[in-house]
C-alpha cells in the first residue's frame, strides 16, 4: 500500500511539474483565458487540478498537423548548402 501511494505522488510531482515548466515556457500568445502568472500561479497552488487546468483551459492548441509542422523543416539538401 505505502507503494502505491509513493507510485501516486511521484506521478503527481511529476505531472506538476511538467505543467509548470510548460506554463512558464508558453509564449504569451498561445495562453487563454488568464494571464500567463496566474496559471503559474494557480499550477503551484492547486498542484494536480492546476495543471489539468492548465492543458484543458490555459492552452491554446497548435495550428496544423504535426505533418504540416514538420514539411516546412525538411529541406531538400541541395539547398542546405551555401
Amino acid at each position: 500500500m505505502v507503494r502505491l501511494w509513493l507510485v501516486i505522488v511521484v506521478a503527481a510531482v511529476a505531472f506538476t511539474v511538467f505543467a509548470l515548466i510548460d506554463c512558464a515556457t508558453m509564449p504569451r500568445t498561445r495562453v487563454r483565458s488568464l494571464r500567463k502568472g496566474i496559471w503559474v500561479l494557480l499550477v503551484v497552488v492547486l498542484p494536480v487540478l492546476g495543471g489539468v487546468l492548465w492543458f484543458l483551459l490555459g492552452r491554446t492548441p497548435r495550428r496544423g498537423t504535426a505533418r504540416q509542422r514538420w514539411r516546412w523543416c525538411r529541406v531538400p539538401w541541395s539547398r542546405r548548402r551555401p
